[in-house]
């Protein structure tokens, strides 16, 4: 079997083609497979983004109720004080609200959704008894001071899970 050089060239210039293909098809997969991993990256950073936002809003529902006790302490209630105080606690919990939301919305793992879902009715009533707490330090401080324990409660039973989901 006497090729040509005509022949020769050919079929090096096909066997240089499938070469060529078979490269371009790996490339298309790798960048591919690269993609669809920067994605489900991308949406896990932004889970992590809300949870983290989530879980600053969890400790500063506290601290407004913190700060409601603090500037009630001497029995003189500057008015400008407990209207600021009421309106960062309504904001804290906007806030709260819409991180974990934008965390239900988002394409999660099963586990993670899972998660979210526990943590919603705690959250709630977290959300709840922090405004309960305000509304009474405002109008009875001592009895706000004895029932800051179960307002601690709501909050302590809220912090595990809130870690749980930023790992």
């Amino acid at each position: 079997m006497n090729l040509t050089i005509r022949m020769k060239l050919m079929s090096l210039g096909a066997i240089g083609v499938v070469i060529a293909l078979g490269l371009a098809f790996i490339g298309y997969r790798a960048i591919r497979t690269y993609g669809d991993a920067s994605g489900a990256a991308t949406v896990l950073v932004e889970a992590l983004r809300n949870q983290q936002n989530a879980d600053m809003m969890h400790d500063a529902l506290r601290a407004d109720v913190l700060r409601a006790l603090s500037i009630t302490e001497d029995g003189k209630l500057d008015p400008k004080d407990a209207e600021e105080t009421k309106e960062g606690l309504e904001e804290h919990i906007h806030n709260f609200k819409t991180a974990m939301a934008a965390n239900a919305r988002l394409e999660l793992p099963g586990a993670i959704k899972a998660g979210i879902s526990l943590v919603t009715p705690k959250l709630e009533a977290y959300i709840q008894s922090s405004q309960i707490e305000l509304e009474r330090v405002f109008k009875d401080r001592r009895v706000a001071k004895a029932s800051f324990p179960e307002f601690q409660e709501a909050f302590e039973a809220l912090e595990k899970p809130m870690a749980a989901l930023s790992e």
